[in-house]
């Protein structure tokens, strides 16, 4: 079978002759990979607990998948690594995941797996077994700077053997395949059981479509459940109107016309802040102008890292008004994924929260803190209103920078005004939505 050197694992160790030469390449390797890739899914909490509650799931596998007519080589415990890497570019974007692997009762060491979503299924699963072997094989030379907690918060056992009960562990998840079925180990202080259902859903329905047919290209491959698909179809039995030649921002000035002292935005808590559309409209103009003197313009780039809160807000209509383009930024993000994030778009300047700096790598970036670095209580100004259409950008992301489309994922107005008028609609009655 020919393998290309399709990672940075393999690639450490073409051409090595000797031992000496072994242990240096692979030094390398396992140095370079540090940073990890989260489970990027709603309701996983990314900080952990004081205390782990580590508890078991067991999932039979598909009979699909056990009969898999796979080539003899190909190990289910292959396809699970395969499916699950998949989900974690899914939920990611990112084309090249790190995730953790374990052989025996080593510990977890981080494998890095490149994704080419026009690549076949079955030469690329023959590529990842080749590599998870050749790393088994080499595990002994690995001399590893950081704790494997570090490196993963999931990994997956490359042994047909169950787990052993764990009262604590620093990993969100844990996979291995016992008995024709999936042991599952997850800290559940991090992960609520609902989002893990979803997980494994996914998981299930990556496994059962690489086992159905493993010519498909892995882009090709499902990942929704039947009752997601279901819910899909539903939602578009209710179409909705909305105004296509007009912007987000357009739509909550017309509201602010009409509703000046209404209450727009309402953050609970302790001591509970609201604003009406007048103060928010106020406030979103003064961050627009001060924006644009700062070089803001149509479609320039503006990294929002942000927690939920009426800064939050200012902040994306500010950024709207000016003519840019936010790009969401999770401040719980390990700092080398932001960094690389921030690198990526080339933002000039982060809108951020004076207590979540510390969160932010070193940046040419300029940050401003909304809680502290400006005026947001100063008199209106006037601002020159940027000319924007439904066509222009709104929101862009890093999530799918593929080689056609560098920069990310667009977002456009048109349909960032489609998908909150819809959101109105089905959870608020017309004309007392609020911002909360």
């Amino acid at each position: 079978m020919e393998v290309s050197a399709e990672t940075s694992t393999e690639s450490a160790t073409d051409g090595l002759k000797d031992g000496t030469q072994a242990e240096d390449g692979w030094k390398d390797t396992s140095q370079a990979v540090v940073t990890p890739t989260p489970v990027l899914i709603a309701g996983v909490r990314r900080s952990p607990a004081a205390a782990a509650d580590v508890q078991q799931r067991w999932m039979p596998f598909s009979p699909a998948v056990v009969a898999a007519q796979l080539p003899q080589d190909i190990r289910l415990e292959t396809l699970l690594l395969g499916a699950w890497s998949l989900l974690l570019h899914r939920y990611s974007g990112d084309l090249e995941i790190v995730l953790g692997v374990q052989f025996g009762g080593d510990r977890p060491l981080p494998l890095q797996v490149k994704i080419a979503p026009d690549m076949l299924l079955l030469p690329w699963l023959e590529q990842l077994q080749h590599q998870w072997q050749t790393l088994c094989s080499h595990r002994d030379l690995l001399s590893l700077k950081h704790d494997s907690a570090e490196l993963t918060e999931c990994f997956v056992i490359l042994t047909e053997e169950a787990i052993a009960p764990a009262t604590g562990s620093p990993y969100l998840l844990t996979l291995a395949v016992a008995n024709d079925q999936l042991q599952v180990q997850f800290d559940r202080a991090r992960l609520d059981e609902s989002t893990l259902d979803r997980i494994l859903g996914h998981l299930q329905t990556l496994l059962v479509g690489m086992a159905i047919d493993p010519q498909r290209r892995l882009v090709d491959l499902p990942l929704l459940t039947d009752a997601e698909r279901q819910q899909l179809l539903d939602w578009a039995q209710n179409p909705v109107e909305y105004p296509c030649d007009r912007c987000i921002h357009h739509l909550f000035e017309a509201q602010v016309g009409k509703t000046p002292d209404a209450i727009a935005l309402v953050l609970p808590g302790e001591v509970p802040r609201q604003l009406t559309y007048r103060q928010l409209d106020d406030r979103a103009n003064l961050l627009a102008a001060q924006l644009q003197q700062q070089g803001v313009q149509r479609e320039t780039l503006v990294a929002i890292s942000m927690e939920r809160s009426i800064e939050l807000v200012v902040a994306i209509l500010g950024v709207l008004k000016a003519g840019g383009v936010y790009v969401p930024i999770d401040p719980t993000y390990p700092i080398d994924r932001i960094a690389w994030m921030l690198a990526d778009v080339q933002a000039s300047i982060v809108l951020t929260q004076s207590y979540l700096v510390q969160q932010l790598p070193p940046a040419s970036a300029q940050i401003v803190c909304l809680d502290a670095d400006w005026g947001m209580d100063s008199a209106p100004i006037a601002f020159l209103s940027a000319a924007l259409d439904a066509t222009d950008l709104a929101m862009s992301t890093t999530r799918l920078a593929l080689p056609e489309n560098p920069k990310g994922s667009p977002f456009r107005i048109g349909e960032s005004c489609g998908w909150c008028l819809a959101l109105i609609l089905r959870r608020w009655t017309a004309g007392k939505f609020c911002f909360s």
